[in-house]
């Protein structure tokens, strides 16, 4: 007897019988692409249409936000997380499979 462990047959061994989806990597393009798009677009809105709510002036899309000596754009520092937001429920409803179940 040796102590080399003992190898297994290829042909014992089960197959992979789940099939390749050539189109995975596409839709995982497509879900960045639309998540940020649309996260862009629904904040954009939002600078527009949620203070006219309660009768005040629009956020404008080019406001900045004073974060100790740096001015910040505020559109896309509130873009953002909208944008994740949307790339989680896209990410679900089209089964790219981005994040972990």
């Amino acid at each position: 007897m040796t102590d080399k462990p003992v190898e297994q047959a290829a042909a014992s061994q089960p197959e992979a019988t789940a099939k390749q989806d050539n189109t995975l990597q596409a839709r995982r393009i497509l879900v960045w692409v639309l998540a940020f798009v649309l996260g862009g677009a629904v904040t954009a809105a939002s600078f527009t249409f949620v203070p006219a709510l309660w009768g005040k002036e629009p956020i404008p899309l080019d406001a900045v936000l004073l974060i100790s000596f740096v001015n910040v754009p505020l559109l896309p520092l509130t873009a953002l997380p909208v944008a994740l937001l949307l790339l989680i429920w896209l990410d679900a409803f089209m089964g790219t499979k981005i994040l972990p179940d």
